[in-house]
């Protein structure tokens, strides 16, 4: 039996979710992409994964506040189930907004 992937990348927009795929096979990282599907969440479960990328907006486009953003995110992460130490890597492809003070 094979094991489940160490590294996966989760965005629910394809394009993107395959540039950072494609650049991380060129650097010798096998990654897993998935796509995110707000209605369904992702199916899957990874006990052995231990880096995992996400997009910040797996709303898409939706404004939302920070919680719903968050919120999100944890579900996936019930849903993949990590069982040993990971790392989360959330990214947004946003361009940049300077903060008020």
């Amino acid at each position: 039996m094979l094991p489940t992937p160490r590294v996966i990348a989760i965005d629910d927009k394809q394009l993107e979710l395959d540039a950072l795929t494609i650049c991380l096979a060129k650097i010798g990282v096998s990654c897993l992409g998935i796509k995110y599907n707000v209605e369904s969440g992702i199916t899957g479960c990874f006990p052995d994964v231990r880096v995992i990328f996400f997009d910040l907006h797996l709303l898409g486009d939706a404004i939302g506040s920070k919680n719903s953003h968050f919120n999100q995110i944890l579900n996936c992460l019930e849903q993949i189930a990590p069982k040993g130490p990971y790392v989360n890597q959330i990214q947004q492809h946003k361009p940049y907004i300077k903060l008020q003070p």
